[in-house]
């Protein structure tokens, strides 16, 4: 998995981050960085329902049929989703789904337009912004539950016009389910509290 996962892109003006690290054993958990025209990046973070070796599995076939719906539509991305939809469909048990975050960075025009199937809301930071803290995202089903025709006209792009500072947080589940000494979840709301009181650093 660690093989096949890509490298984070060198843009100038531009800082990429990443953790990836399995909560307790291997899971459904995946990113991926799709080159797209004109310098523009589809950026990507999933989560497979379940875990364990299965939905690893599930991951790397994932993996391998959004990149070939994302070559098929180029300057499509609901278009290549609807594919990747259907193709997963076809493919998986029916009681396998994933939620995907999907967004089209366009660094030149410091612009990115942001889908949300199934997975929960991105994150934008910046204490230079009226809300300092807002949440970037429009509810559509997951991937894999409806057909590619019914998920395409459930899908609300959020366009983000990015300015000096602006960091957007994309995670997956696994970060709000990871338990402390005393077995309590981190959660949603220590999320954005962490937010709040790093807002000061770069």
């Amino acid at each position: 998995l660690e093989r096949i996962l890509p490298r984070l892109p060198e843009i100038p003006g531009w800082d990429f981050a990443l953790h990836y690290e399995p909560q307790q054993a291997i899971g459904g958990d995946f990113y991926d960085i799709i080159p797209r025209q004109d310098g523009r990046l589809l950026v990507v973070i999933g989560d497979v329902a379940g875990h364990g070796p299965e939905a690893t599995l599930i991951v790397v076939s994932a993996l391998k049929t959004l990149r070939f719906a994302a070559r098929r539509h180029p300057s499509s991305v609901p278009n290549a989703l609807a594919e990747f939809n259907d193709e997963l469909r076809r493919d998986v048990h029916h009681h396998h789904f994933l939620t995907l975050f999907a967004l089209e960075l366009d660094p030149a025009a410091r612009r990115a337009t942001c889908w949300c199937a199934g997975h929960h809301r991105a994150l934008l930071v910046n204490r230079e912004r009226p809300a300092p803290i807002s949440e970037v995202g429009a509810a559509a089903p997951a991937i894999g539950i409806v057909k590619g025709s019914t998920l395409v006209a459930a899908l609300n792009p959020v366009v983000i016009e990015f300015i000096p500072g602006d960091t957007l947080l994309l995670c997956t589940d696994g970060l709000f389910e990871v338990a402390g000494a005393d077995d309590e979840q981190f959660g949603h709301e220590r999320l954005l509290l962490s937010c709040a009181s790093t807002l000061d650093q770069p």
